[in-house]
């Protein structure tokens, strides 16, 4: 199996018994969370990273299509892929869900192998298993503007601005390296003729602040500018000792 026992699952039915069922089916490809209604899967998303939805289509009163259609309304989310799950095998269903961009669609009841292998080839055909920058403890997704975080003691994962994350991804691409603030702002906002070197101060200190602990590993160099170090190395540059 190519994915990540750290893969993030959320299941989305109002049964909670369709729904355990399916966190039994899939629990040995990564880690599952069920909720029972469109306003439960609207804060998970919106609170947490994941790496694949399951979304029924029926959620009591709700329509998990109305649930999917926010999602592309959110950068952060639109990239998950989704699989819809119903006991309507109506071919305008199929069609509808298709058409929206869903990535896969699976009729109740289905058997767990079934449903396993569906997941698995989903999560594939996003290049789960490769899509990441590593640096240190930092491992950015390519295919979604989330960091995950990983010191071998502790996990997390922090979903990022779009400039938040084009910002990280540069210096994790060119780590150690001391960069100025124009020099960021000439690789990661181009040409925008409306921001000014304060922009990069202020996205850095939203980074740190999101980073936590490892906020530390994006160091201001006075009169130079900013770098990414890996916080388990000690700094040796001289330049270091004027750290702000």
């Amino acid at each position: 199996m190519l994915v990540s026992k750290d893969t993030q699952i959320l299941i989305v039915d109002d049964s909670q018994v369709c729904s355990l069922y399916a966190a039994q089916a899939v629990h040995t490809i990564g880690q599952t969370r069920c909720v029972l209604n469109a306003a439960d899967a609207l804060k998970a998303l919106n609170e947490h990273h994941w790496d694949i939805v399951l979304l029924d289509i029926h959620i009591g009163a709700e329509n998990g299509f109305k649930i999917y259609e926010e999602m592309q309304k959110s950068p952060n989310l639109r990239t998950i892929p989704v699989i819809f799950v119903s006991g309507d095998n109506d071919i305008s269903q199929k069609t509808m869900a298709f058409q929206l961009g869903a990535d896969d669609y699976i009729v109740k009841p289905y058997n767990f192998l079934e449903l396993q292998m569906r997941v698995i080839r989903t999560l594939k055909r996003h290049n789960f298993h490769q899509d990441f920058l590593e640096f240190g403890p930092f491992k950015l997704s390519t295919h979604q503007m989330v960091l995950n975080l990983d010191d071998g003691s502790q996990k997390s994962h922090i979903d990022l601005s779009p400039k938040e994350y084009q910002l990280m991804k540069f210096l994790m691409e060119n780590p150690h390296q001391i960069f100025s603030r124009q020099q960021l702002l000439d690789k990661v906002w181009g040409q925008d003729m409306y921001i000014t070197d304060r922009t990069v101060d202020t996205h850095i200190y939203s980074l740190r602040k999101k980073l936590g602990s490892y906020g530390k590993s994006l160091l201001s160099v006075r009169s130079w500018g900013y770098q990414l170090v890996n916080p388990g190395t000690r700094a040796n540059n001289n330049l270091l000792k004027q750290i702000a």
